[in-house]
């Protein structure tokens, strides 16, 4: 498995005046699809790990190699988070 950018449940400019439609598309389109690009890079060498849920991977950090586990933590963790894919 490896992870993919969900898509909003919500159109970019919906959360306006907060958040206006372009930091929005910039957040989800850059900024979450890198956490995503980097966690599967990281899982390219890791194939035991690489069918994992990022929830199941977080509970398993301490048996990632020490050179891997900040980066999947930061990045994996990060494909989760509420306001990048719309759950809680």
């Amino acid at each position: 498995m490896s992870y993919t950018l969900p898509s909003l449940p919500y159109a970019y400019d919906a959360l306006e005046p907060h958040f206006d439609k372009q930091t929005m598309e910039i957040h989800h389109t850059k900024h979450h699809q890198t956490y995503v690009n980097n966690a599967n890079a990281a899982l390219e060498s890791l194939p035991e790990f690489a069918n994992l849920s990022a929830e199941e991977l977080i509970t398993k950090l301490d048996q990632l190699p020490a050179d891997k586990k900040t980066v999947l933590r930061n990045n994996a963790a990060a494909t989760r988070t509420t306001a990048c894919s719309g759950k809680a």
